[in-house]
């Protein structure tokens, strides 16, 4: 019990913004004293250990879409966007801290992989029936494009470089979203190896 609790206080402290290195609020937060913590966790990778862990218990869900990835696509689109806000505005400020600390915390590294894997499972069940009749490089691009496009770092650039609404970036991500799939013809889309051809041959042409 005093893990979790000391792990929701962390979750709750970062989702305000708040460092969990603020030691009395952390012990205000989750009512247990740094005494007791010491005694319940081995050490600070003790309790990164448990925070990730507990993260993953009180937040999978919010990956999860609402209904079968079946219907027009501005139904399927909506539901993809209102599914990625919904995550960022919860747990947005977290995955922030998580990646700033990524290359000093393995644990964090890790955890933000498996995180983009699953924001790419998303795309991958949402977004299937246009991505049924495409080449593998193809839908793989596109895949990238998406997620990219809906990601944990454009929600912050969006929120905190171009001081974005909630209600802005909604509208923002259906119209971008909506115009990247219009844009999609697979029968004029090369591969990637064409275009990495293409490239290498205009690069040739310029050498002397």
């Amino acid at each position: 019990r005093a893990r979790i609790a000391v792990s929701d206080a962390i979750l709750a402290m970062l989702q305000k913004g708040h460092s969990p290195m603020e030691t009395d609020l952390l012990v205000a937060t989750s009512g247990i004293t740094m005494q007791r913590m010491s005694e319940v966790f081995v050490d600070a990778d003790d309790i990164r250990k448990h925070v990730v862990q507990r993260f993953k218990d009180r937040f999978h869900h919010l990956y999860l879409m609402e209904g079968p990835a079946a219907g027009p696509l501005d139904d399927r689109l909506r539901v993809f966007v209102d599914t990625r806000i919904r995550m960022m505005s919860e747990v947005g400020q977290i995955v922030a801290f998580a990646r700033a600390r990524a290359l000093d915390h393995k644990l964090f590294g890790d955890g933000l992989a498996r995180m983009r894997e699953l924001l790419r499972e998303q795309v991958r069940y949402q977004f299937s029936l246009e991505l049924h009749d495409l080449t593998e490089a193809n839908s793989e691009a596109l895949v990238s494009i998406v997620d990219t496009f809906a990601s944990p770092e454009a929600w912050d650039v969006l929120q905190s470089g171009h001081h974005r609404t909630q209600r802005q970036i909604r509208l923002s991500w259906m119209v971008g979203l909506r115009a990247i799939f219009e844009a999609w013809e697979p029968s004029q889309l090369p591969s990637l190896s064409d275009l990495l051809m293409v490239n290498r041959r205009s690069l040739d042409l310029r050498d002397p």
